[in-house]
């Protein structure tokens, strides 16, 4: 069975090849969709400490091991990266937000959910990363699972647990997806140490022949860490003066705010490019402003129209641009991290 699982991975694996980075990471077709405690909360009055330690792992966690695992994926995949959201947030306190999850459970709830995938026939493999509870999915993983057609299509568990394992977890998903193939999977205890859970998820993903990213990227990418843990990727690097300019300044975190309810942006001196200007704006471009703003733009409102021009660095992946989005205005810290190419 083990062999039979490993030649059917290796198959759909070969179909997660992303084509050269210049592309949108839109063509992708391989999706990482992801659930976690730490994301789905109410943070209303919550420090950014105080969100990032919202989980059962050890106090010296920088993030989620969910999240870490996310991270491991997008770096080696460059495949699209989708967390599962819900529309109205649990409780921060742990055991009240887990008594209620639980009820769900029980009265297999249809789950209201913030975030939607676009095109999902596009993608062949899945990998879905999810804590379980009551040795079963989280009730919004079970609406995700509920909401698309995963017909034809390979799915990847990854996740985390407090010592039952992942439970009947493979067999529910099996019986919400009936005509998908759930391949093997990873689960490690939420205790662990981030290091510990890269390691050894790094480990899995070698056995079971998902590429590395030196492999198979053919492009540089930029890693953003919201501060939750949220994990966005930067494709289609420009090369032109100001996006070189930007990478020399990488790694860095910085706090980005507000304006216009359009873009989020920040203040420093970059050169201006000129041969590079645009006069337009679109979702998910990240610029350079004339005026001396670095902007990610989230949202549109009537006029796209810049007529000073910007410069763009490059293109955010769905991730990112929902970071932003679901912010509500508020400061971002987000942390800056070149990811070059390995020859």
């Amino acid at each position: 069975m083990r062999k039979a699982v490993l030649m059917l991975l290796a198959l759909a694996l070969a179909l997660t090849c992303i084509p050269a980075l210049a592309e949108s990471n839109s063509e992708s077709s391989a999706l990482i969709a992801y659930f976690t405690y730490a994301e789905n909360i109410d943070t209303t009055g919550m420090t950014v400490d105080a969100i990032t330690s919202a989980s059962v792992g050890p106090i010296d966690n920088e993030t989620g091991n969910i999240q870490v695992m996310v991270q491991v994926l997008a770096e080696r995949t460059h495949a699209d990266v989708h967390p599962i959201v819900v529309e109205n947030l649990y409780a921060a306190e742990y055991t009240e937000m887990h008594d209620g999850a639980i009820e769900e459970q029980r009265q297999n709830a249809v789950i209201p959910l913030h975030t939607d995938v676009e095109n999902m026939e596009q993608y062949d493999v899945i990998y879905l990363g999810t804590p379980i509870w009551e040795a079963a999915l989280p009730q919004p993983v079970v609406t995700f699972l509920s909401q698309y057609d995963f017909s034809g299509k390979t799915i990847i568990l990854f996740g985390i647990n407090l010592g039952s394992g992942f439970g009947g977890m493979a067999r529910q998903i099996q019986e919400l997806c009936p005509d998908a193939q759930v391949a093997d999977y990873f689960t490690i205890s939420a205790r662990s140490s981030n290091a510990e859970t890269r390691s050894r998820f790094e480990a899995w993903l070698d056995e079971i022949g998902v590429p590395t990213n030196g492999a198979e990227t053919k492009e540089a990418v930029i890693r953003m860490t919201f501060g939750d843990g949220t994990i966005g990727i930067m494709t289609d690097l420009r090369d032109n003066a100001t996006t070189h300019a930007f990478l020399d300044m990488l790694p860095m975190t910085i706090t980005m705010r507000d304006w216009d309810s359009r873009e989020y942006w920040y203040s420093d001196t970059l050169p201006y490019d000129e041969s590079s200007v645009q006069h337009t704006y679109a979702i998910g471009e990240f610029t350079y402003w004339c005026g001396g703003w670095v902007t990610a733009y989230y949202s549109t409102n009537e006029d796209t129209v810049i007529e000073a021009g910007s410069v763009v660095i490059g293109i955010m992946d769905d991730a990112a641009v929902q970071q932003f989005a679901n912010a509500n205005g508020a400061s971002l810290s987000v942390a800056f991290e070149y990811v070059p190419v390995t020859e």
